[in-house]
C-alpha cells in the first residue's frame, strides 16, 4: 500500500514539475515568453517553438525588409507592428540551428555539451 501511496505521489510531482515549465497557451497569446526561453540553458525545444506559434498565432508576424521598404505606410506604423521584428528573425535563426541539439528528452544542450559533441565529432574524424 506504501508503494502505490509513494508511486502516485511520485507521478503527481513529476507531472506538476512538467506542466510548470510550460507557461500555458493564455500567457504565451499575451507576451512574448517565447523570447525569454530561447535564452534559457535547458529549455525544452518544443515548448519554445509551441510559445512562439501561440503568440503569432493571435498577433501578426512582422514584415519582412521588402515588404516594410515597399509599404507606403508612414514609417511611426511600421515601427509600431515591428517592434519584434528582430526577435522574431533571431528566433527563426535559433529554432534552425538548435534542431540538431535537441537530447532525447527534448532540452536543448547547453554550450558545454555543444563544444563536447564537437570535440569528440573533432576526434573521431583523426
Amino acid at each position: 500500500m506504501q508503494k502505490i501511496v509513494f508511486l502516485s505521489m511520485l507521478i503527481g510531482m513529476f507531472n506538476g514539475i512538467c506542466l510548470a515549465q510550460y507557461p500555458g497557451d493564455a500567457a504565451c497569446r499575451q507576451n512574448p515568453l517565447w523570447i525569454e526561453m530561447m535564452n534559457q540553458e535547458g529549455v525544452i525545444f518544443s515548448d519554445a517553438v509551441q510559445a512562439f506559434e501561440i503568440y503569432y498565432s493571435v498577433h501578426p508576424k512582422p514584415q519582412t525588409e521588402n515588404e516594410r521598404f515597399r509599404s507606403s505606410q508612414p514609417q511611426q506604423i511600421k515601427v509600431q507592428r515591428d517592434t519584434l521584428a528582430f526577435e522574431y528573425k533571431k528566433f527563426m535563426r535559433w529554432q534552425q540551428k538548435m534542431k540538431a541539439f535537441v537530447k532525447p528528452d527534448g532540452r536543448v544542450m547547453n554550450s558545454d555539451e555543444r563544444l563536447a559533441l564537437w570535440q569528440e565529432q573533432l576526434k573521431s574524424r583523426k
